[in-house]
């Protein structure tokens, strides 16, 4: 477990994936499995969930994972994710894709090339 003053990370991370802020409140539990070139930033959660989605999840490669996220469960999430603040991700998320809210609304930034305006939108909702 590498030490962050104000962190409780328990997997190996990949060098590449960068802990913002010292990590303050940041709990990436057990069994955790993130991919290449990752940005977590501070008071996120991710970690194991018990009942129907029972298991650790699965982050891909170059995700951006924003303040007061939570992700529990054995979800997958893909590669070249962007999962907002105040987000609690309970589902499996496709690659390419921006993540908000809760519920998570998720929406494919590949095939929408006005993605910003919908991700405005969505925040006004």
């Amino acid at each position: 477990m590498k030490r962050y003053r104000y962190a409780d990370i328990y997997p190996k991370l990949p060098r590449s994936t960068c802990i913002h802020h010292q990590g303050i409140g940041t709990i990436i539990g057990k069994g955790v499995v993130i991919g290449e070139n990752c940005d977590i930033y501070h008071c996120v959660t991710i970690g194991e969930q018990y009942g129907s989605k029972k298991g650790v999840p699965v982050i891909g490669s170059n995700c951006c994972i924003y303040p007061f996220v939570m992700i529990v469960g054995g979800i997958t999430i893909g590669d070249n994710v962007v999962i907002g603040s105040f987000t609690k991700v309970d589902r499996d998320v496709p690659s390419n894709s921006l993540v908000l809210g809760v519920p998570c609304k998720i929406m494919s930034l590949s095939d929408n090339p006005d993605w910003y305006r919908n991700y405005l939108k969505v925040l006004h909702e």
